[in-house]
């Protein structure tokens, strides 16, 4: 899976984020408030309809351009969707489908994020837990925390992606997951 996810830099080069190629097209996913974040506007200010973010894979320092295309702030559902010319889309980027699977208690999958100190990733374990009614699936998930928004969540046993890892609550070792039903709605 580590193909499909690209890294989401800031101005100043900095992983903060992740987001999987969904598209052979060029298309990006990945939260809006990693997208806020990026190009260093508030997470819970006014919608933004354009701009544009770096984005590199795990182990290079070389960057492309990635355009917001549709975006979806914080308080609603959170996501981003962002386009490279796919001519220009970074080596080795391989684009992976969104799947929309019956998401049941207990089903394990992991996700591929860049939190501090790891910048070419690391995994994160976990199951999903409940359907929560503000558009997220609850998952019981350890070692989850920043640079995890964005990251493709892919179930275990037959490695599809699910979701988008989109916040999490240490307190209760809980992740939150925006199901592709949810995704595909918002595109």
């Amino acid at each position: 899976m580590t193909s499909s996810v690209v890294q989401i830099r800031d101005r100043r080069g900095r992983v903060i984020g992740a987001g999987v190629a969904c598209e052979p097209r060029g298309f990006v996913l990945t939260c809006y408030h990693v997208f806020a974040d990026a190009i260093g506007i508030p997470r819970d200010g006014s919608p933004i309809t354009s701009g544009t973010v770096p984005i590199s894979v795990p182990g290079s320092e070389e960057t492309v351009a990635a355009e917001l295309v549709l975006g979806s702030p914080l308080d609603q559902l959170d996501l981003a969707l962002l386009r490279v010319d796919p001519e220009r889309m970074l080596r080795g980027v391989v684009p992976r489908p969104l799947c929309d699977i019956p998401l049941n208690r207990g089903l394990p999958f992991r996700c591929y994020g860049f939190p501090a100190g790891y910048d070419d990733g690391v995994w994160a374990y976990g199951s999903l837990q409940d359907a929560l009614g503000w558009q997220r699936f609850q998952a019981e998930v350890k070692h989850l925390g920043p640079g995890f928004s964005g990251a493709p969540a892919e179930e275990l046993q037959m490695g599809r992606v699910v979701g988008l890892m989109s916040a999490h609550d240490p307190a209760r070792a809980a992740g939150f997951v925006i199901t592709v039903a949810q995704i595909r709605a918002f595109t």
